[in-house]
């Protein structure tokens, strides 16, 4: 089964370890410098990205880009007890170099896993995860109810772009025919979502646009219309 391995930086390919020898695996290795190492990665089965970076750091640069099959972040033995963040974060799997075979046998399990559908907000550092309903920010992390969740992935999907209140109203509950929803209505999703990304540490990510609408950006952010 093909694997992608993404170096992030110095990395000896050392740390690959038994990766490399296994006969069940087919490895293909590029670097981050790589303009269109993404679009390669998608055609395999599982991505592993190894680095002597921050896990959490490393695993929002994959996400970011687009990686939507597995992820399996590879990191330094230091960074060992980050291992559970790193996997509650959307990571399917973490390991420390140099890799060994047991860490082998774990990823080829992993060839047959469906992708997990994670939404990710680059510029908030921002994970989405439809599953669970659950918002991440590296460690942090705080549950979304249904609508809030919808809203918050409608506000998501325009990359920084406002949102007028009809359209996500309209989005989040256009599936109850002859039920008008009140602007009032979303005011009280926003306002709970607002609490629940202050726990997270951005108190000022979805902002209030007049007469039109909402939009979530980063601080000090300026958006058109």
């Amino acid at each position: 089964m093909p694997a992608f391995v993404l170096k992030r930086g110095p990395v000896s390919d050392r740390a690959l370890g038994a990766l490399m020898s296994d006969p069940r695996v087919e490895v293909i290795v590029a670097k981050d410098t790589r303009t269109n190492w993404a679009a390669a990665a998608q055609r395999a089965a599982l991505v592993l990205v190894i680095s002597n970076e921050d896990p959490l750091s490393t695993l929002l640069y994959a996400i970011t880009a687009g990686i939507t099959i597995p992820l399996v972040i590879a990191m330094p033995r230091r960074f060992a007890n980050r291992k559970r963040d790193v996997i509650g974060a959307g990571a399917a799997a973490c390991v420390t170099m140099p890799i060994a075979k047991a860490d082998v046998s774990r990823m080829v399990k992993l060839f047959t896993k469906p992708a997990t559908g994670l939404q990710v907000d680059g510029k908030l550092h921002l994970v989405l995860d439809p599953i669970g309903r659950v918002l991440r920010m590296h460690a942090k992390s705080v549950q979304l109810s249904q609508r809030e969740f919808a809203v918050l992935h409608c506000l998501i999907g325009r990359s920084g772009r406002p949102v007028s209140a009809t359209d996500v109203l309209a989005t989040v509950w256009g599936d109850q025919p002859g039920r008008v929803q009140s602007r009032e209505i979303l005011d009280v999703y926003i306002f709970n979502l607002r609490k629940k990304l202050k726990r997270l540490g951005l108190p000022n990510a979805i902002r209030t646009v007049r007469s039109y609408g909402y939009v979530l950006e980063a601080p000090d952010a300026t958006v058109e219309l």
